[in-house]
């Protein structure tokens, strides 16, 4: 989660996650691949299926830092945005892969209303319906069970609303349920709800991935609201919105594109304390300006400024659609040079 460590003054803590990181990029309406058994269903009802290439975030080449110059520090806002992506994208690279293979197999009931697929995964069945009455609104369900069970309505892992186009995927929602998974494999050990969905936005997608009750191995619960705009290849932008059941409380804005990006953050900690943080970068993840200070009411208790504002290729809440109130805890535009003399006093 992109969730302040306050012993940290640059440092976010992230999540265990259910299965190794997905990777890929998002957004680009791929569908799922030629049917590789012969007879995989009718072509609308597999068009329906969400794939990996549609649903998981992109950050912009973000772990090419790896590969970055090794003058200059890479923003260690960057790093945690990079690894709040690869959680998303984590939790639900192994659903999205189980809804590829299940459609790319023979389903073993087809009809004009009604497809079935199963698979045999780990001891279990995972099974996939997906039902409609027009070829263009389709329920999904997803399912897992014991060797032969049959999926009952209400018993599912995941379920989706689904508008397909002309071109494919035009509309998603999709509720996974992870404390029925839980209940199904323990070691699973998460619980609470992901809401997805996927919208248009202008000529890309606009995708919300919101938690409820959200935790894994037992941690502190999250209610959280994630969005990503895509705004072309290379070229997005992030909000998190976040309260923790302790009373912390969290709200984030990441803008990137391919030359760099800009990261703000507002964090109330401990019922008390206020902690903020500008992060801007170039290619490859490098900080070209950071600033943090932590605040007791008006009073500022401590900070750090490296670097001016002016190296931002982005400004506060940059492009982002609809910013409402949410943000009004970050950094204003040139609020950095105003706290900068105040540190200098």
């Amino acid at each position: 989660m992109l969730r302040l460590n306050p012993a940290l003054h640059l440092s976010l803590l992230t999540t265990v996650t259910l299965a190794a990181c997905g990777g890929g990029d998002a957004g680009d309406g791929t569908p799922l691949p030629p049917c590789p058994s012969g007879n995989c269903g009718k072509e609308s009802f597999r068009k329906a299926i969400p794939t990996r290439q549609q649903m998981l975030v992109p950050f912009g080449g973000a772990r090419a830092r790896l590969a970055a110059p090794a003058v200059g520090a890479v923003s260690e806002a960057f790093d945690a945005t990079a690894d709040h992506v690869d959680e998303i994208n984590a939790t639900l690279d192994g659903l999205l892969e189980d809804l590829e293979l299940l459609a790319g197999s023979t389903p073993e009931i087809q009809e004009d209303a009604l497809h079935q697929w199963r698979l045999a995964e780990g001891g279990l069945d995972i099974v996939l319906v997906l039902t409609t009455s027009d070829e263009i609104q389709f329920q999904l369900g997803y399912y897992v069970g014991e060797t032969g069970f049959a999926p009952v309505p209400g018993d599912e892992v995941a379920a989706s609303t689904i508008t397909i186009d002309d071109e494919g995927l035009a509309d998603l929602t999709f509720d996974i349920d992870f404390d029925t998974l839980t209940d199904i494999v323990p070691e699973v050990d998460t619980a609470g709800l992901l809401q997805i969905r996927l919208q248009p936005f202008g000529d890309e997608d606009e995708i919300w991935y919101d938690r409820t009750g959200f935790a894994v191995g037992g941690e502190e619960a999250e209610d959280s609201i994630t969005t990503y705009w895509d705004f072309g290849d290379g070229d997005g932008a992030l909000e998190y919105i976040a309260a923790f059941e302790a009373g912390d409380e969290a709200t984030a804005y990441v803008r990137w594109d391919d030359a760099g990006g800009r990261y703000d953050h507002h964090a109330f900690i401990d019922g008390f304390l206020d902690h903020v943080m500008t992060s801007c970068w170039s290619a490859g993840g490098i900080e070209e300006f950071g600033a943090w200070m932590v605040q007791e009411g008006e009073a500022i208790l401590d900070g750090e400024i490296d670097g001016t504002e002016d190296a931002c290729d982005f400004g506060p809440v940059a492009d982002h659609p609809d910013p409402g109130t949410d943000f009004d805890d970050l950094p204003a535009e040139g609020e950095w040079d105003d706290i900068l003399a105040q540190l200098d006093e």
